[in-house]
């Protein structure tokens, strides 16, 4: 008896009313927390707009007002866009997982396709859960906030800085006068303007320089796989070979998020709570 070694087709496992149902009150609960994060970005934005205002009033107040409040406000925003960078990776996971279902959940109904786990990517998405994680790195989040709000910012702060040392009191007439009027206290002014400079450029190289995108092959996470990793107590039911290369299964469930998951950091809650989960050491790194 000959026996038939064809490869079978994996069976289409449509969702029911109960699973749609859950699916979205899920999707409704990840749009909201999105939201409100987003909201809390906004609120860092604010702060530092309204605290650039007020130094702008005081160094124009009168023309010898001293601009030594435009300095110090340039590092407050930038403790402001630490804060927004920080938020903004919070805002990163709950949006990832939004756009996930929709463009798994949602967009196959609307094109009349059905819902199916045929791909896997309630796995992918159940093991976002299991183990919550950053999706983008710290750095990256800092050089979106700067290019997308802080950039404008700054820009504004150092234009009203240079000019107020140009025209106040009188007009700059030459080089001289420049380094008397940036000076503060012991400090000399050219000191003060080359760190002026310096610091500026870090903020370039934040804002331009993103991080290198590391991708992998868009392997299909397999089940057996993504259910070690989130019971990872079970490892006595779980294949040798699976166990053997958990790197490359950690490599598989971040492809299936590219470009959605790029960086996969232990998600801090606000209270300093970690996950209790561990990745491995050779995931890929980016983000969104």
């Amino acid at each position: 008896m000959v026996q038939d070694t064809r490869e079978q087709k994996p069976e289409r496992q449509v969702l029911g009313p109960a699973e749609i149902g859950a699916l979205a009150h899920l999707y409704r609960g990840e749009v909201y927390r999105s939201t409100v994060w987003r909201t809390r970005l906004d609120h860092t934005t604010n702060w530092a707009v309204v605290t650039l205002g007020i130094a702008l009033s005081i160094a124009f107040s009168t023309s010898e007002a001293s601009p030594l409040p435009l300095v110090l406000v340039g590092i407050l925003i930038f403790a402001f866009l630490g804060f927004e960078a920080r938020r903004y990776r919070y805002f990163n996971v709950w949006r990832a997982r939004a756009r996930w279902m929709e463009t798994h959940f949602y967009a196959p109904m609307l094109r009349g396709e059905g819902v199916s786990s045929l791909d896997n990517w309630q796995a992918v998405l159940a093991q976002d859960y299991c183990e919550p994680m950053y999706h983008i790195s710290y750095l990256r989040a800092l050089g979106r906030r700067l290019r997308r709000n802080y950039a404008w910012i700054y820009g504004i702060q150092a234009i009203a800085y240079y000019g107020k040392l140009a025209v106040h009191p009188t007009p700059i007439a030459d080089w001289e006068q420049l380094w008397v009027r940036a000076a503060v206290g012991p400090l000399s002014g050219k000191l003060m303007v080359v760190c002026g400079v310096l610091f500026y450029g870090v903020l370039i190289i934040v804002g331009v320089v993103d991080e290198s995108r590391v991708s992998g092959p868009p392997l299909l996470a397999a089940p057996a796989v993504i259910d070690h990793l989130c019971h990872p107590d079970r490892a006595d039911d779980a294949p040798w070979p699976l166990i053997t290369s958990t790197w490359r299964s950690s490599a598989m469930i971040s492809s299936r998020l590219v470009p959605l998951l790029r960086h996969r950091d232990p998600l801090v809650g606000p209270k300093g709570r970690t996950s209790t989960r561990t990745t491995s050491p050779s995931a890929p790194q980016g983000g969104v």
